[in-house]
């Protein structure tokens, strides 16, 4: 059934086409599927003004089919202030690219989500959400203080803070999972229960319904395919839903790193060639696999970070969703955070992120194809929103698009805005009898609710002086020499302008000058005709061909739609350079238009005229260029002898491996150690995120 209701959610969606739709999208009976997003960045500390490269896995809940084709990414501080935010697009569930850091930012920790807008009907507590720390020179590094990273991370394992139920579990060669429930105070033997074992996306994997027989119950779970190391759950219900107990626990069922990764050559030259063959691990076991080489000391180990996020309940469950992996900790470590977790999960607040909101109420609609713009037409007055009413948008200036959307019943309309990059000028206006009389609200693309964080303080301090300066090195030498290690994708294709070649042109200056547009309509312009009527003056098109009249044609002055052919024919035919007409009906999308007059002018203003006040003006933030690493080479003599000085911080990124090809890249001018980090995910969901092995670089 659920297997059903997802498969006609999905195709619905699939005919959103020029902002119609087939189905009707208010309502489902079943609970809305959820885009779990997986989101990885090159480093953890930054410069002001360098560049962050991340990857995002996209995957709806555990199906891998395709929904929504637009990611939105956004960089903020501690009080919820945005401060980049950026749109890219989705390729086959995944997504890559830039988000440059302002130049002038303030030393910090910031703050990373990701979402989609179908991900706005959701809470924002289940965006995906990470930190990163961020550096500006100019200002300098904080003293050393007790208290800090400098002090040596926890080594002993947490007392246990004591609760009325205990959960453990033991896996038996089967696949099954043997699990004993403690109790302090027996619970009601005559209700039912049930204990569930969930993967780190708090996805089930198996489920089983019991009732309590003493303070000391056993129970067997169903066989699972957990498959892989990583995070899991058993998560114990009542009757109703509550949550009564959770347990997290790690499993570890393939070989270690250190065995994958031994033997590998771990010293180089300046501008050597590096080579990692990719037999070193099994990529059939992954969805996707990444590879970064960062100097050390720019990514932070697990231990520090979930350190770090342990008072913040949403930044610690990300993390423990979506990069925590246990392939990178010590037998020690493991058993530390784990004892650290599960009291954490003793916890209201942190336990509360447990419970998923699934609604069925479809509020923002999935960006299926491209960019979408969404609104509400109300009455100005009493602000109830207003259906059936067609509402027009226009993308002027380069590479013009029209649009018309008919509002539903709820008043709400959907644009689908293609093949769009940067900012775009957008008119919006609706058709109405009485247009003053509504009001267009356009809703926020990037969602203006945040979780509540804490300024987290850096884990860097003056002790990391030297690190620091390499960093900067490295970033004045880039600057210096141009040394720019990316390649912007080919731009996108522009969709043809809707209403080209037009079957009437006149260029205005071919004539003597005429006092009034109408005039010049009467006189010059064949086939249309300018109607009055009490006062109110309107144009029609004649199609001598057909001998028919078209009444009511769409005009557009400058790619804008005008309906008060009143304040059209104010306009001084001075500032109008040509107009130009299609005789004939056109069709867009489901509306057909009587023809097209169009309206050159040479002002920046539309000719004078005055818009409607229902109208509005604005700029859309559209896709962002997109942009892939460029290694740099030293494969020839000519590069190798370059007097260009190269010290990079980051040596090489490869978010998306191809499962058969050999990694090979050059090391940089600067000498000292590097890590070797791989990341990616499962084919059960699990992240990977792991230091596979350190590389130093000497004269």
């Amino acid at each position: 059934m659920q297997k059903r209701a997802l498969i006609l959610f999905l195709v619905g969606f699939h005919f959103l086409l020029n902002g119609q739709t087939i189905i009707d999208t208010d309502h489902f009976n079943n609970p809305l599927p959820f885009e779990h997003i997986h989101f990885f960045t090159d480093r953890d500390l930054y410069l002001s003004g360098e560049p962050i490269w991340f990857r995002a896995d996209i995957q709806l809940d555990k199906h891998t089919t395709d929904l929504s084709k637009i990611i939105y990414v956004e960089l903020f501080n501690a009080e919820q202030k945005s401060i980049v935010h950026k749109k890219y697009r989705i390729n086959q569930n995944q997504a890559q690219g830039v988000l440059e850091i302002p130049s002038e930012f303030l030393s910090g920790t910031y703050y990373i989500r990701a979402y989609t807008n179908y991900s706005k009907n959701f809470s924002v507590d289940n965006y995906f959400l990470g930190a990163v720390q961020i550096i500006n020179p100019r200002i300098g590094l904080p003293p050393l203080e007790k208290g800090n990273k400098k002090d040596a991370i926890r080594t002993e394992i947490q007392e246990n803070i004591a609760a009325p139920i205990s959960i453990s579990t033991q896996a038996t060669n089967n696949g099954q999972q043997i699990v004993s429930i403690s109790q302090q105070k027996a619970l009601p033997a005559n209700k039912n229960y049930t204990l569930e074992l969930a993967n780190n996306q708090v996805q089930t994997l198996s489920q089983t319904e019991f009732q309590f027989n003493g303070l000391q119950t056993q129970i067997v779970l169903p066989k699972s395919k957990i498959g892989f190391e990583g995070l899991y759950y058993l998560i114990l219900k009542d009757e109703t839903g509550d949550i009564v107990a959770i347990n997290a626990y790690c499993t570890n069922e393939t070989a270690s790193k250190e065995a994958q990764f031994s033997g590998e050559e771990t010293h180089f030259k300046k501008r050597q060639k590096v080579s990692i063959p990719i037999n070193k691990w099994n990529a059939n076991e992954y969805t996707t696999l990444g590879i970064k080489v960062v100097q050390k000391g720019t990514v932070f180990s697990q231990m520090e970070k979930f350190k770090s996020y342990l008072d913040e309940p949403n930044l610690l469950f990300s993390f423990l969703k979506t990069q925590f992996n246990p392939k990178d900790l010590t037998s020690t470590e493991q058993e530390i955070i784990l004892q650290t977790l599960n009291n954490k999960l003793k916890e209201k607040d942190f336990r509360s992120l447990f419970y998923t909101l699934k609604p069925t109420q479809l509020k923002w609609i999935p960006e299926v194809r491209d960019i979408g713009l969404s609104g509400i037409v109300v009455n100005k007055r009493t602000q109830e929103p207003l259906e059936n009413v067609p509402v027009y948008l226009s993308i002027f200036k380069k590479n013009p698009q029209i649009h018309i959307y008919e509002s539903r019943k709820d008043g709400s309309f959907f644009f689908s805005l293609n093949n769009f990059e940067n900012e775009q000028d957008v008119f919006l206006c609706p058709l109405f009898e009485n247009a003053d009389e509504l009001e267009l609200k356009v809703n926020k693309d990037f969602y203006p609710v945040f979780p509540k964080l804490k300024a987290l303080p850096l884990s860097i301090d003056s002790t990391d002086t030297d690190l620091i300066e390499l960093m900067m090195i490295a970033a004045q030498t880039a600057k210096a020499y141009e040394l720019i290690p990316m390649d912007q994708d080919k731009s996108i294709s522009h969709l043809p302008y809707s209403f080209e070649n037009p079957q009437i042109s006149v260029v205005l200056d071919d004539y003597i000058e005429t006092p009034t547009l109408e005039i010049v309509f009467k006189e010059l312009v064949p086939s249309v005709r300018v109607k009055k009527r009490k006062d109110i003056y309107s144009l029609a098109i004649f199609d001598s061909e057909r001998e028919l009249y078209y009444n009511d044609p769409l005009i557009l002055v400058d790619e804008v739609p005008v309906f008060n052919v009143n304040e059209l024919l104010k306009i001084s035919p001075k500032d109008i350079e040509k107009i130009e007409v299609h005789k004939s009906p056109f069709i867009l999308g489901d509306h057909t238009i009587n023809g097209i007059i169009m309206i050159r002018t040479f002002t920046d203003n539309f000719g004078g005229m005055v818009m409607p006040k229902s109208s509005t003006f604005f700029e859309y933030q559209t896709l962002s260029p997109s942009f892939k690493f460029k290694a740099i080479q030293y494969d020839n003599p000519s590069a190798l002898n370059s007097r260009k000085g190269d010290f990079r911080t980051l040596l090489y990124w490869n978010p998306f491996l191809l499962k058969n090809n050999p990694i090979s890249f050059y090391t940089s001018d600067q000498s000292g150690d590097y890590e070797v980090y791989i990341f990616g995910k499962q084919n059960n969901g699990q992240s990977i995120n792991f230091k596979a092995f350190d590389l130093k670089v000497t004269e």
